[in-house]
């Protein structure tokens, strides 16, 4: 968020006050300021719409023993002594609010101000080498091991009102609570990176701002690692087309039925599902494959009569120990 703190006294703590817990410089007194106050933003970037909390704190005064008054835009919206903290709404991006803290001494009363809007930024993420069949219309996710790249869009205005450009932008980045100083810095809006196979989630924190450092904004994603998965569908004898249902079982009457594997969430670096070890077998006997660049595809032959099988699949990814998947498909065949 946009703020700025600003310090102010209704009356200087002149020379030679007569104020609790005094400083002594060059053999004078000079009593607190509002600089002795420390204010902060609980969440310190908050968004459109978005409870905040404000808490006051000094090393100097003990603020417990004094009158606290918060305003909000100048109205009043709480007090009292030892009233530390207070929450407030935020607005619209774009729209600025201005808190006061009024802190009643013996002597003088300190205020402490901070002017804030809220700002936007969203954090999306993508698994880069993640493997989905084209009619797949859902989000790719990333398996152990997969690259993942992250991409900040802040949306804020400086105070001239000017657009923020997100390629001028200071972006620091941690992963899983750690600074990643390669990824931080001038213009780095994203952030690539393999996951590790001991992580079945990645959390991504991301803060931009402007160069005056301004303006700023906070953002962060926790990203679910996925196991990979075979999903069965049968072809169509007609227009070699996949039928759009998923399948876990398969009837069928005609002299052959042809079966198509989809691998899911597998890393591929040519997004070849065929770069991935097949492995079938049907009553776990092994099944060979007539065209090993097809592997995904089995036709299946009726033998006539009528029974059942079990056909089972096993995809293995060469590239990662970490990425495998098996899955079986209940076969009912029988002869008009």
């Amino acid at each position: 968020a946009a703020f700025d703190q600003g310090a102010a006294a209704s009356e200087n703590a002149g020379i030679g006050n007569n104020v609790p817990n005094e400083l002594s410089i060059g053999g004078y007194d000079t009593g607190p300021t509002s600089d002795d106050i420390d204010l902060t933003l609980d969440p310190a970037n908050p968004g459109a719409f978005q409870p905040v909390t404000l808490t006051i704190d000094s090393d100097y005064i003990d603020l417990n023993r004094h009158n606290e008054t918060w305003l909000v835009n100048g109205i009043k919206v709480a007090g009292g002594i030892g009233q530390l903290s207070t929450t407030v709404q935020t607005k619209n991006y774009g729209q600025q609010i201005t808190v006061s803290i009024l802190v009643q001494l013996e002597t003088t009363t300190l205020t402490k101000t901070v002017t804030f809007e809220p700002e936007d930024m969203t954090l999306t993420w993508e698994a880069i080498n993640s493997y989905v069949p084209p009619f797949y219309q859902g989000k790719k996710l990333p398996s152990r091991e997969g690259i993942i790249r992250a991409v900040a869009i802040p949306n804020f205005t400086l105070s001239s009102s000017v657009p923020f450009d997100p390629s001028t932008g200071v972006y620091n980045w941690q992963r899983n609570g750690d600074v990643v100083p390669d990824a931080t810095g001038y213009g780095k809006d994203s952030f690539t990176f393999q996951n590790s196979n001991l992580r079945m989630t990645e959390n991504v924190d991301v803060t931009a701002s402007d160069t005056g450092d301004s303006v700023e904004a906070e953002q962060s994603v926790d990203i679910p690692i996925s196991d990979p998965k075979i999903i069965f569908y049968q072809q169509d004898p007609v227009t070699n087309l996949l039928e759009p249902s998923a399948i876990d079982s398969l009837y069928f009457t005609e002299k052959n039925a042809t079966v198509v594997a989809e691998p899911y969430f597998f890393s591929t670096t040519s997004g070849d599902p065929n770069s991935l070890g097949f492995s079938w077998t049907m009553n776990d006997n092994p099944v060979s494959i007539a065209n090993a660049n097809d592997a995904q595809t089995l036709t299946l032959q009726n033998p006539g009569g009528s029974g059942t099988a079990n056909l089972g699949l096993s995809i293995t990814n060469p590239n990662s120990v970490f990425q495998q998947a098996s899955n079986l498909l209940s076969i009912v065949f029988n002869s008009k």
